[in-house]
């Protein structure tokens, strides 16, 4: 008997995967990876997660070597109308991230957006405002290589950044909350013009990467 089982990526896309009871997780991560052309698939695992009626989280790893009913049967979801949440997940990690970024970069851009969305996710009610436009500018400096400093003088590229693309795409909403759209495009505009020679993802003859 086959069922269809839903993947969560980071970037919140899903990955759709036809399997079989007798499918593995190990036959799934291979199918799912193996779309993102990361070279590492080892370092990848398939995390089960719910958010529970009093607001706690729980999230279990699922052993490669499970089928479907083994993970069900393991972990059974504590409401039948809400079941878990599969998600790919970076686990496992070599000793030296240098040598992951020179020579897996798919992995290693995987595993940084990992680590940011899960200091957001637990951290972003206390951080600060100047804190959070400073690692969201970061990020828009990786999704917009070609950004020069010379547009970054324009308001309105500014502005378009905030209201087409939306700065919540890259600082959490709580922290946005917190101040003027005035002070924040403000921050934003100069946090953008220090990273604007930063390189965020490794090139060769360039060592220079987060």
């Amino acid at each position: 008997m086959g069922s269809c089982l839903k993947v969560h990526l980071l970037t919140k896309e899903t990955r759709t995967i036809k399997a079989q009871d007798g499918t593995t997780m190990q036959e799934i991560l291979e199918i799912v990876v193996g779309r993102l052309r990361a070279i590492n698939q080892q370092y990848f695992a398939l995390q089960i997660t719910d958010t529970l009626p009093d607001g706690s989280k729980a999230a279990h790893w699922i052993p490669t070597n499970y089928t479907l009913p083994d993970a069900n049967q393991r972990y059974p979801p504590a409401d039948k109308d809400r079941p878990w949440q599969w998600n790919l997940k970076i686990r496992f990690l070599p000793n030296n991230i240098q040598n992951l970024a020179e020579s897996d970069n798919v992995t290693f851009t995987y595993f940084y957006d990992q680590v940011r969305l899960e200091y957001y996710e637990c951290l972003a009610e206390q951080m600060e405002l100047e804190t959070a436009v400073q690692l969201g500018c970061l990020q828009m400096r990786r999704q917009y290589k070609n950004l020069s400093h010379e547009a970054l003088n324009k308001k309105s590229n500014i502005n378009m950044l905030e209201n087409e693309i939306g700065f919540d795409k890259f600082i959490p909403r709580c922290v946005l909350d917190k101040a003027r759209s005035r002070e924040i495009k403000k921050l934003v505009q100069n946090n953008l013009k220090q990273v604007t020679f930063v390189v965020l993802c490794y090139s060769p003859g360039n060592r220079n990467y987060l």
